[in-house]
């Protein structure tokens, strides 16, 4: 064979190895280049996948050629640059983490193995085009640098502005599917969430227990029904959690269609007269107080309740009052619903100005019936009602349905028990009528929303039911952390005191947050989490007045955090050319949350107008 032969059969053989080689090269540029210039999505995994193709077809025209053996060290590192690129791909489109961390290690021996090889060839035989894929590819699939934007550029204001020079801040935005990082500030320190924490009870319990779960309250006698239509024996309620038994929301039923359907099934029965007690059965939580971390100036006012395995009425209470006409003038009790056995009011209330709102605050604990009601009302109201904490519900909610029966035609003894343990009865149960609340879903979408902390505390409580068989707060904590292990979310800096929030010894970081929101992501709960969290404008939800007149503003959904010294905002932004999922803690700022409330709401707009 002549030389000029060999020499254009030789050219033959490596031209296709050059159009892989320059064409996979350049659609990995060009893949990342739409990347970081805010290209759709699609663009990105079309180029990123069609480079790895090329890279693929490299490689076995490389295997297959006469050279093999001077060219394994570049089999080695095209190797590992095919499992780095694969590895990146389904980082982005599979998030599957043990797969992508196999790849990526994986890709790292390759390579390593690659470069020993090739210190021992001759290094002329390495081309500038090599050289760069050699340099660049790994660090260009991991590298994701934070981008000068304007959500970056404005985050990078707040330690010097003087309302926030004295604040502590954790900040974090990033695409939820890459997890790309927009514009950061402290991701990981670790601060007071206040009502964000709810994001975690709310997304856990539907992972947890199903968005379809519905607790369950059961009307049992048991006893004999005599042909007068008496019933010799009791009547049990028994509970298992739920938190809308007799609530006014409106996926709650009323209260009295429920106790309507419990009075026809004992009518049905043949009973019409009761000579034993009414047992409120509230044993399916375990006997617990108030979280020891919850403050005095909490403990008695409505959104300090506690879950009860027998709720009613959100487990709390109503106190009408009426003022007077000048302020100071003293303020007087008009009616108490629903009512609380052996309950004590000492009034301290006086009349404040005009149109001055509600500045009460109610004092009690588990360990006293008395109920000290403190500061004032606007002047001139004849029925201003005030809402506090009732210590005992289950009582409550009997004591409710023995008045309804009584109104509707079946005789009681008016004698009364709260079971807080289980116990067993000389004879059998019978079962009379059963209640189910609404759903899951339902009840998330409340807690968040309208931010419930008993709905809160209740949700976390059912996690340590289905997960630990225990409704103890150190057990439903054990069922939280080992969920987030297996949602791979890690909670070394997290602190957890409750379910809702209102604790001061809770402490998240946004990159805790923004980790866990990216979880409920993937996760198969995801549509009816995001169906939970309130979107700016929307009515009956704490964003009711959030981002008025922004075109954006319909983007996020999310939920807020509120407490003294303490403003939080963690969710989504579902922007048009990619998600981003963020997290927004302060804590400890100079004024009032009137006077940060424009910072805020312009960060939440610029996250809602990027474009990566």
């Amino acid at each position: 064979m002549s030389l000029s032969t060999a020499t254009s059969r030789a050219m033959r053989q490596n031209k296709p190895k050059k159009v892989f080689l320059y064409g996979g090269l350049t659609l990995l540029l060009a893949a990342f280049t739409a990347k970081w210039t805010g290209a759709p999505a699609g663009c990105f995994y079309l180029l990123l996948g069609t480079a790895i193709a090329f890279k693929t077809l490299f490689l076995i025209t490389v295997f297959r050629s006469k050279g093999f053996r001077l060219s394994m060290w570049l089999c080695f590192i095209l190797a590992g640059v095919f499992l780095i690129l694969t590895a990146m791909l389904f980082k982005t489109i599979f998030p599957l983490p043990v797969l992508h961390t196999i790849l990526f290690y994986g890709a790292i021996a390759l390579k390593v193995i690659g470069l020993i090889l090739l210190l021992r060839t001759n290094i002329k035989r390495i081309t500038p085009p090599l050289l760069l894929l050699i340099l660049l590819l790994p660090a260009g699939s991991y590298a994701q640098p934070v981008r000068d934007n304007a959500v970056a550029g404005y985050i990078a204001e707040w330690p010097r502005d003087s309302l926030l020079n004295a604040a502590s801040m954790s900040i974090l935005v990033m695409d939820v599917q890459t997890g790309r990082v927009i514009a950061s500030l402290n991701p990981h320190t670790a601060l007071l969430p206040a009502s964000t924490l709810k994001l975690v009870s709310t997304g856990l319990s539907l992972l947890a227990l199903g968005s379809d779960y519905r607790c369950r309250t059961a009307l049992y006698y048991d006893g004999v029904i005599g042909r007068d239509s008496v019933l010799h024996g009791h009547l049990y309620v028994v509970g298992s959690g739920d938190p809308t038994l007799g609530s006014r929301e409106a996926v709650a039923t009323p209260v009295d269609s429920v106790f309507a359907h419990w009075t026809q099934a004992l009518k049905t029965a043949g009973i019409n007269r009761i000579t034993g007690r009414i047992v409120a059965d509230e044993s399916f939580f375990a006997y617990e107080e108030t979280p020891e971390s919850w403050t005095w100036g909490d403990m008695g006012n409505y959104f300090g309740t506690c879950p009860s395995g027998l709720s009613f009425f959100e487990n709390a209470y109503e106190i009408t009052l009426a003022s007077g006409v000048k302020e100071g003038d003293p303020a007087t009790i008009r009616s108490v619903y629903p009512s609380m056995p052996d309950a004590q009011f000492i009034n301290r209330v006086t009349t404040g100005k005009p149109r001055s709102g509600n500045n009460t605050v109610i004092f009690n604990s588990h360990y006293s019936t008395c109920h000290v009601l403190t500061g004032t009302i606007p002047a001139r109201q004849d029925a201003f009602v005030i809402k506090g904490s009732n210590k005992t519900p289950a009582m409550s909610c009997i004591r409710y349905f023995d008045d309804y029966l009584n109104r509707h035609g079946i005789t009681t003894a008016a004698a009364f028990d709260v079971w807080t343990e289980r116990k067993f009865t000389k004879s059998p149960r019978r079962l009379l009528a059963v209640h189910h609340s609404p759903t899951l879903r339902e009840i998330a979408g409340i807690t968040n929303k309208k931010s419930n902390n008993l709905y809160a505390e209740t949700l976390l409580k059912l996690i340590g039911v289905a997960r630990k068989q225990c409704s103890l707060y150190d057990s439903s904590f054990v069922a939280v952390r080992q969920m987030l292990d297996s949602l791979r979310v890690s909670a070394r800096s997290v602190q957890l005191c409750d379910g809702s929030g209102l604790s001061r010894q809770n402490y998240l970081t946004a990159q805790f947050l923004c980790d866990f929101l990216q979880a409920m992501y993937f996760s198969p709960v995801y549509p009816d989490f995001r169906a939970t969290l309130a979107t700016p404008g929307e009515k009956e939800s704490t964003f009711n007045r959030l981002l008025p007149s922004v075109p954006t503003a319909h983007r996020l959904h999310a939920k807020s955090g509120s407490m003294s010294g303490v403003r939080a905002y963690a969710g989504y932004s579902e922007n048009p050319n990619s998600t981003l999922v963020f997290a927004i803690i302060i804590n400890n700022f100079n004024y009032k949350i009137a006077a940060l409330q424009p910072k805020v709401e312009k960060l939440l707009r610029l996250i809602t107008e990027t474009k990566d």
